[in-house]
């Protein structure tokens, strides 16, 4: 499949081909076709070095796609659905995540990021989480 790779190095975005389509991994995995993604303010951050971001991996993190597989332990969409991708990843044990149950907080002191911290959605394909 084809994906874009920022090359923090050479400050350069390059159009790469990666494997065909991600798998489960785990049961909690979404892979969804990627219909549209966003390119934010934060991508050109990290592009130019100002943002601190994984080198080398798909970046993107803001999207829509269509799920095209799901998880065994994934209830709240199903193959076929249209989703909004989140892109932030919690830990829900920290000092923060607790005192701001429910709500989704960059304030997580283990929080992670797709398309920053592990590959994300400027590709035809990604793996995202289901956990809402």
């Amino acid at each position: 499949m084809k994906a874009l790779i920022a090359d923090h190095v050479n400050k350069k975005l390059s159009l790469e081909e990666r494997e065909e389509i991600p798998s489960i991994k785990e049961q909690d995995d979404v892979i969804v076709r990627i219909v549209c993604a966003g390119v934010c303010g934060t991508d050109i951050s990290i592009l130019h070095g100002k943002f601190p971001g994984k080198h080398g991996i798909v970046n993107g993190h803001e999207a829509i796609g269509d799920v095209i597989k799901v998880g065994d332990n994934v209830t709240t969409l199903q193959v076929g659905d249209r989703a909004v991708l989140q892109p932030n990843l919690f830990c829900d044990d920290c000092e923060n995540c607790v005192k701001y149950k429910g709500i989704n907080s960059t304030h997580c002191k283990n929080w992670s990021t797709f398309g920053i911290h592990f590959d994300g959605a400027m590709a035809e394909y990604a793996k995202f989480k289901a956990k809402v």
